[in-house]
């Protein structure tokens, strides 16, 4: 079963949709949005990063941002990896700093953070 049926089946429906450069995550509880994130592709300083803000809060030169994710490629580990800049992601996500992640590692915090947010809803 997927994540978002997994949440569905909670009682959280779910609605991801891609609009242009951007990712939108909603997640609804009765009928209120109980989590929004929006992920752009950045431009400019944030070119070729990954931009996270609340919804509608990024413009791509202004708003505001929680976090950015730069992919690169780590030749220690033969492998690509994120290099995430928290600005207090997703309600201390990963805490503050710089963070090294894979994607697997990356999504798996971002689905835990999530969850731990409905529950609290």
């Amino acid at each position: 079963m997927s994540g978002q049926q997994d949440l569905e089946s909670a009682g959280f429906p779910a609605l991801v949709r891609v609009e242009g450069d951007r990712l939108k995550i909603r997640i609804e509880r009765a009928g209120q949005t109980a989590y929004s994130l929006d992920i752009v592709k950045g431009g400019g300083h944030y070119d070729g990063q990954l931009i996270f803000s609340p919804a509608g809060g990024w413009s791509g030169s202004s708003g505001s941002m929680i976090a950015n994710a730069e992919p690169f490629f780590d030749a220690q580990s033969g492998g690509p990896k994120l290099r995430v800049f928290d600005l207090s992601l997703l309600d201390g996500f990963l805490g503050s700093g710089v963070q090294v992640l894979t994607k697997e590692e990356f999504f798996h915090r971002l689905w835990a953070r999530i969850v731990e947010h409905l529950e609290r809803a």
